[in-house]
């Protein structure tokens, strides 16, 4: 398996605590694609929880300084007393897998690619319904195969087709650090992925 392909939309939201146990969002930062329907788009996921109802930016459109950095315009939005708000990445808003980013300082990059230093886990399949999506077929690949229902076959069928990995799919699959950080590792999942939509265009 690979990263993800960042197909689907996306937002970074800054969670501000405030008296009485509540939250607020001061800053999201999202896709051009959602900044413009972000109203509609809050109404067609009610069962969602709350947008933000602070500032909006459009991810492109920014940098990395203009966060994080003392002088950066928005850095006053997201760490008014110095110390810097909750940041949440939000990946796939139907999925909705969210992550916690901790900014720990800035450095020269090594690479023009992200570079892993901890991993643990394996990574989820594309598209698997989120962390309940995942943990099903999690629990279908340890149920013996004589006892699997007709759905959790069709499940791990479909991990394994998706994941490229075929038989050797395994969700407990933990890749070292030396094969996440591989030179053109980035460009050959990117690879897959195109071979994968030409494929499915030709389908259909």
């Amino acid at each position: 398996m690979g990263p993800w392909q960042c197909s689907h939309l996306h937002e970074f939201i800054f969670t501000k605590r405030i008296p009485g146990g509540g939250t607020c969002e001061p800053l999201s930062i999202l896709p051009d694609s959602l900044f413009e329907d972000d109203d509609d788009f809050e109404f067609c996921l009610s069962g969602m929880p709350p947008r933000p109802k602070g500032l909006k930016y459009i991810d492109e459109e920014l940098r990395l300084e203009d966060v994080f950095d003392p002088s950066g315009k928005l850095f006053y939005a997201v760490a008014p007393e110095g110390e810097y708000y909750p940041l949440t990445y939000v990946y796939d808003l139907g999925d909705y897998w969210e992550h916690e980013l901790v900014f720990q300082g800035a450095k020269l990059a090594r690479a023009d690619r992200p570079i892993f230093s901890l991993a643990q886990g394996c990574d989820p399949v594309e598209d698997c319904h989120g962390p309940m999506g995942w943990n099903d077929i999690k629990r279908a690949f340890l149920t013996p195969e004589a006892s699997r229902t007709s759905n959790q076959k069709f499940l791990l069928q479909w991990a394994a087709d998706t994941s490229g990995l075929g038989s050797q799919f395994d969700p407990f699959r933990e890749r070292s650090l030396e094969e996440m950080n591989s030179p053109g590792n980035w460009e050959r999942q990117y690879m897959q992925f195109i071979d994968q939509c030409e494929n499915e265009f030709e389908l259909d």
